[in-house]
C-alpha cells in the first residue's frame, strides 16, 4: 500500500538517502578494521607503528564501497529521469508502475550486495536497469529536444555499467575481494593484479559520474531557473554528448590516453558554455538557491579538471599501468587523493543534487541549501590542503545532516 502511494519525490528521497547512508557505513568499517583513506585520519602514531592502523582498505570496506558505487552508477540515472520525465515513471506493468519497481529493485540490490546474495543481486540489478532503459526510451522518443539529448546522455552513462561487467567477464578480471564475482568468473583465486584495460574502462565510467551527471543536473537547474532556453540547452547537451561518447569509446578500445585527455577537455568546453549562461563571472549571489546549487555542481566539475591537471604535471594524460594494476601501492599519492575527493563529492554532493532536481529547489528552505553548500565547500578545501582531523570529519557530518534534512522534506 505504501509503495503504491510513492511519488517521484519520496522515491528520489528514499533512493538517495540509501546511497548517502552507505558513507557512514563505510566509515564504521574503517574504524573497525583500522584501514583509513588518508594519512591525517590516523592520529595514534603508536598504533600505526604497530601496524594496527594504516592507509588502505579491507574486504568489508570494499564491499560497501562497491555497493555504493553501483548505486551511484544506476540510481542517479533513474532519479534524474524522474525529474526529466515523471510520466515515464508512472507507466504500469502488471499493476505496478516503473517508479515502484525501480525503487524496490535498487533497495533490494543494495541489501543483496552487502550480504553477498547471488543471483538476487544480479536479478535486482537487471530489473532496475531495464526500468532505466525504458524511461530513457520513453523520454527520448516522446519528449522534446531538451529531454531527448539529456536522456541520451544518461543512456550513454547507463550503457557503461553492463559493458564494464562484460569486459570483466571477457578479460577474467573480477573484483577479487567480492567472492561471488570471483565465483561467477570461474576463477579459483583472485588475479595477481587488476587488469589495466578493464580498470581504465571502469575509471571512464566513474568519470561520467563526476562529469556527465553534474552536467545534466546543471541543465535541469538552468531550465528550472529560466536562465537559458531549452533549445539552447539542448544544443549544448548534444555537442557535449559527442565529446563524452568519444571519451568512453577511446577508453573501451584502449587507444592512447592523450586522446582521452583531448575528449575530456572538449567536454569541458561545453560545460563552460553552459555555466557562462549563469553570469557567475559577473555576480554570484549566495542568497539565491539556484546559484548555490549550480555552484556546487560546478565545484565537482572543477575538481575533475584538477585531476586531469595533476596527471599533466606528472607528464602523462591519465593513470599509469602500475596505478591501474596495483592501486594498493599508490594509496598515499596526490593522484589517489584527488580521486578519493571526487568519489566523496559524488557520494554526497552529486547524490543530494540529484534528489533536489526532483524535489525542486523552490520547495527547499534557503538555509538548508546554504549550510550544505558551506559544509561541502569547506570539506573540499580541507581535504585538498591536508588539514588535520577532525576538521574534515566535521564538515562531512554537517553536509550529511543537511542532506538528510532535505530528503525528509519529500515525505
Amino acid at each position: 500500500m505504501v509503495m503504491a502511494m510513492l511519488t517521484v519525490q519520496t522515491a528520489a528521497a528514499i533512493l538517495c538517502t540509501k546511497t548517502l547512508l552507505l558513507s557512514p557505513l563505510t566509515a564504521m568499517y574503517r574504524f573497525k578494521t583500522g584501514k583509513f583513506i588518508a594519512a591525517e585520519d590516523i592520529s595514534n602514531k603508536k598504533r600505526k607503528e604497530e601496524g594496527k592502523v594504516s592507509v588502505g582498505s579491507s574486504i568489508e570496506i570494499d564491499r560497501v564501497r562497491h555497493a555504493q558505487r553501483n548505486a551511484m552508477e544506476n540510481v542517479f540515472i533513474g532519479v534524474l529521469l524522474f525529474a526529466l520525465n515523471s510520466k515515464a515513471a508512472f507507466v504500469q506493468f502488471y499493476g505496478l508502475n516503473v517508479l515502484t519497481i525501480f525503487t524496490v529493485s535498487r533497495v533490494m540490490h543494495t541489501n543483496s550486495y552487502l550480504l553477498g546474495l547471488q543471483p538476487w543481486r544480479a536479478i535486482f540489478f537487471m530489473i532496475a536497469m531495464v526500468c532505466n532503459f525504458f524511461m530513457i526510451y520513453k523520454t527520448a522518443s516522446d519528449g522534446n529536444d531538451f529531454q531527448k539529448w539529456l536522456a541520451l546522455l544518461l543512456l550513454k552513462v547507463q550503457i557503461m555499467s553492463p559493458l564494464t561487467g562484460m569486459m570483466r567477464k571477457i578479460f577474467q578480471a573480477p573484483r577479487g575481494e567480492i567472492a561471488e564475482d570471483l565465483k561467477l568468473t570461474g576463477l579459483d583465486k583472485p588475479p595477481a593484479h587488476q587488469n589495466a584495460r578493464v580498470e581504465r574502462v571502469q575509471n571512464a565510467h566513474m568519470d561520467d559520474l563526476y562529469v556527465v551527471i553534474p552536467f545534466v543536473i546543471v541543465c535541469l537547474f538552468t531550465k528550472q531557473a529560466g536562465v537559458l532556453s531549452t533549445g539552447k540547452i539542448a544544443k549544448i547537451a548534444e555537442m557535449f554528448l559527442y565529446a563524452r561518447t568519444g571519451h568512453s569509446v577511446i577508453a573501451i578500445l584502449g587507444l592512447p590516453q592523450i586522446l582521452s585527455f583531448v575528449a575530456y577537455f572538449a567536454g569541458v568546453w561545453f560545460q563552460i558554455q553552459l555555466l557562462l549562461s549563469w553570469n557567475f563571472h559577473k555576480k554570484f549571489d549566495i542568497h539565491r538557491k539556484s546559484h548555490l546549487l549550480v555552484g556546487l555542481a560546478a565545484k565537482v566539475m572543477i575538481c575533475g579538471v584538477i585531476q586531469q591537471l595533476y596527471f599533466l604535471v606528472k607528464g602523462r594524460f591519465g593513470p599509469s599501468v602500475d596505478e591501474l594494476e596495483h592501486p594498493e601501492k599508490h594509496t598515499e599519492t596526490e593522484i589517489t587523493r584527488i580521486s578519493n575527493l571526487l568519489r566523496n563529492c559524488c557520494e554526497n554532493v552529486v547524490c543530494v543534487l540529484c534528489m533536489i532536481c526532483v524535489i525542486r529547489f523552490v520547495n527547499i528552505p534557503h538555509q538548508f541549501i546554504y549550510h550544505f553548500a558551506i559544509a561541502r565547500t569547506a570539506w573540499t578545501l580541507v581535504y585538498l590542503l591536508h588539514v588535520p582531523q577532525p576538521s574534515r570529519a566535521l564538515c562531512w557530518m554537517a553536509g550529511m545532516v543537511y542532506g538528510i534534512r532535505m530528503a525528509m522534506l519529500a515525505f
